[in-house]
């Protein structure tokens, strides 16, 4: 069995294609052609095809390295966990079969020649780098959500939205959970998560409805705030823990006052009529479904939510009469992300239309448009190294993306195994370590550098049919990443990297 030149060279300016890497192609297809077969194989070979017969390779090399070992020896399945099954392992394995003989070479080699120098064996230039191999520490029930108190070392404790029409609250102290009962009538909880003061639990539910725990006094029910009635799909807090921001799928907003229960501000399609007559449109703003999926507060007082057309639409408390205050426009398709920075000033936010935008506050037009990505955004967020304020972005393409919006720049680059790209990320400004979730249900550990990404770390997974990783969470104090899958076990992994 071998594979032709023509037939490698077909495979790689595929996997060059889906991966977006357009004018690495078209070099690959001037110099050889290989565009002319594309009738011959486009059928035969399936998506990710190199990056399946490289792991297979990997696979096999490792197989037959623990094979060779003794004869009859067996392993452990902790063992084979934490042996290095990546691909510079897998090319010192088939180095090796090349230089040195087999067990049962040297055995019948023993009987007329002796050895008289040591064995060494083969180094590769990259085998100082490895990817550590993670274990669960605990799991849990199905859930949407989750947020960990961050306050301090010794509260920390893993909120949880199940699945199963409820909530827990999950001590690490004392290896205990406490539940918060929700109505069935009110479905699943959707988000969950503390007030930055932490004196108050959120939940938000499929059917609209809102419930603050008192997380002071013995998690009793504070208040329901009930208005939405359709699935809320965003819920922030503002930074002094006085107010919670709420978006729902009709691209409804409301702003709740927490000291009185009550809204004080509420926006809908007809609040946006002045804006959409400004952009020499009709009134219809059914054309779009949904505005975006985030808001973001700037401050104690003003906040920014997806608006029509694609735009941002800024607005301030302290005129809730008309609480709109300014617009932000370029976007060509439904906002994903808001992330505002408050050192630099800087709001940075992405698009379905695959592109990330910067905004500086005295500018209704971008000061910067980072292109690059060739599907949706799937996470967006700031790193902040000393007096260095990047870009850090992930997508469906694959892809995660190091920016320098200062320069327009982008600073590295990596792609991820899984040919359906990136569902989910995080990032912990503070160990400067990424998270990513794939559609299998792995996650992957990256160490982000002001210059590089580099991967550290995976956790491999296989997920029952119909679930996907719906939130990642990471508690800084006692480094615990928690994973939630809509199906099957959720889990909380120990990174200890």
């Amino acid at each position: 069995m071998s594979l032709s030149s023509d037939e490698l060279n077909y495979i790689i300016w595929r996997h060059l294609q889906e991966k977006g890497l357009e004018i690495s192609s078209y070099a690959l297809d001037d110099e050889t052609n290989v565009h002319t077969l594309d009738n011959k194989y486009s059928k035969l070979v399936p998506i990710g095809c190199l990056v399946d017969l490289v792991q297979k390779g990997i696979l096999y090399s490792k197989m037959n390295e623990l094979s060779s070992i003794i004869d009859n020896d067996t392993l452990l399945q902790d063992q084979l966990i934490s042996s290095n099954f990546n691909l510079f392992n897998a090319i010192d394995e088939s180095n090796s079969n090349l230089k040195n003989p087999s067990s049962n070479d040297v055995k019948k080699d023993t009987t007329t020649t002796t050895s008289t120098s040591p064995s060494i064996p083969p180094t590769s230039p990259s085998s100082q780098h490895f990817i550590k191999i993670l274990k669960k520490e605990m799991s849990f029930p199905p859930s949407n959500s989750l947020s960990f108190s961050q306050k301090s070392e010794s509260s920390n404790s893993l909120i949880i939205a199940t699945t199963s029409n409820n909530s827990l609250i999950h001590s690490f102290n004392s290896n205990s959970n406490i539940q918060l009962p929700i109505s069935p009538s009110y479905k699943q909880p959707l988000i969950i998560n503390y007030s930055p003061n932490e004196h108050y639990i959120l939940t938000a539910c499929e059917n609209g409805t809102i419930q603050l725990w008192n997380n002071i006094n013995d998690n009793s029910l504070y208040a329901i705030l009930a208005i939405h009635h359709y699935p809320i799909i965003q819920v922030k807090w503002s930074p002094n823990s006085k107010y919670i921001l709420s978006l729902d799928l009709m691209n409804i907003i409301i702003v709740w006052d927490v000291s009185s229960k009550l809204p004080i501000v509420r926006l809908d399609k007809d609040s946006f009529k002045d804006i959409i007559k400004e952009n020499n449109n009709d009134n219809n703003t059914n054309h779009i479904s949904l505005f975006g999926t985030d808001v973001c507060w700037l401050d104690n007082y003003k906040y920014i939510i997806p608006g029509p057309n694609y735009s941002l639409i800024v607005n301030q408390l302290l005129n809730n009469e008309n609480p709109i205050i300014g617009k932000l426009l370029g976007h060509e398709d439904s906002i994903s992300f808001i992330k505002y920075n408050s050192n630099c000033k800087l709001l940075a936010t992405s698009s379905d239309d695959t592109n990330i935008r910067i905004f500086k506050g005295n500018s209704t037009n971008c000061l910067q448009l980072l292109k690059g990505h060739s599907l949706p955004i799937t996470y967006l967020t700031w790193f902040d190294y000393n007096e260095n304020h990047l870009i850090l972005s992930t997508s469906l393409d694959g892809s995660i993306r190091l920016w320098n919006i200062f320069e327009n720049e982008l600073i590295d680059i990596k792609y991820i195994d899984d040919p359906n790209g990136i569902l989910i990320a995080n990032f912990n400004n503070d160990d400067n370590l990424l998270f990513i979730g794939d559609s299998s249900g792995s996650i992957s550990v990256w160490k982000i550098s002001i210059n590089n990404i580099k991967q550290i770390a995976l956790f491999q997974n296989q997920l029952p049919k119909g679930s996907i990783i719906s939130d990642l969470k990471y508690c800084k104090f006692n480094k615990l990443l928690a994973v939630s899958y809509t199906i099957g076990e959720s889990i909380t992994i120990k990174i200890d990297v």
